[in-house]
């Protein structure tokens, strides 16, 4: 394993966890599962909704330009190339379930690995 591959890999686990704590133990964190569970009863507790959703994206986007500043030294990107990645990804998550963090993201680990050994079996069988 390339020593940048294993920087992608600890630094996404570690946003795992850091997200994981965030909803679960901050108050910002259970104010925004309240938000995408029920909306209306949300608004009835004081969280606004407009609010919420900017907030997503803002950390979607923030996410999104780490992990592609950290993997783009080891891999080609293309103008479609996040459209394969999206796809694997909520594929994990339906799998795993949308509630549950940790079990999305080990789903969408498990989506990943066979991929992975598909197309390193594939460059050893060129040589």
């Amino acid at each position: 394993m390339q020593g940048q591959t294993l920087v992608v890999v600890v630094a996404s686990l570690m946003l795992i966890v850091a997200l994981f704590f965030f909803f679960e133990r901050t108050i910002y964190g259970k104010a925004l599962r309240a938000t995408v569970i029920n909306r209306t009863g949300a608004r009835l507790m004081g969280i606004s909704g407009a609010l919420a959703g900017m907030l997503f994206f803002t950390l979607a986007a923030a996410i999104g330009a780490f992990l592609g500043i950290l993997i783009s030294p080891i891999t080609t990107v293309y103008y479609d190339s996040g459209f394969l990645i999206g796809l694997k990804g909520f594929v994990g998550a339906i799998i795993g379930g949308l509630a549950s963090y940790p079990m999305a993201a080990a789903d969408a680990i498990l989506v990943g690995l066979p991929e992975s050994f598909r197309g390193s079996g594939r460059a050893r069988s060129r040589r």
